[in-house]
């Protein structure tokens, strides 16, 4: 239980170092680039990590049958657009 703690604590500071310094630094050097083209950008390179990570780590069928449930999918993406407007 210590050990999974220790990982989760550990991750999580790894990923706020990442969006507080080297996401700044990223965001300064495509600062030139319109709102619209970061975003879809960002949108399409999530996509196709999602494809590599899941296919890396041979989750294909966890990823499947979390889809396959329309009605929970549903409501996800239902939630994610509001939140996301």
């Amino acid at each position: 239980m210590k050990k999974e703690f220790n990982k989760g604590l550990l991750l999580t500071s790894l990923g706020s170092f990442w969006w507080g310094f080297i996401g700044v630094i990223y965001f300064e050097y495509v600062s030139f680039i319109g709102h619209i083209e970061l975003v879809v950008h960002r949108c399409l390179w999530t996509a196709v990590m999602l494809i590599i990570t899941t296919t890396f780590f041979s989750k294909w069928k966890i990823f499947l049958k979390i889809i396959s449930k329309k009605k929970k999918s549903n409501w996800f993406i239902c939630i994610r657009f509001f939140n996301f407007y």
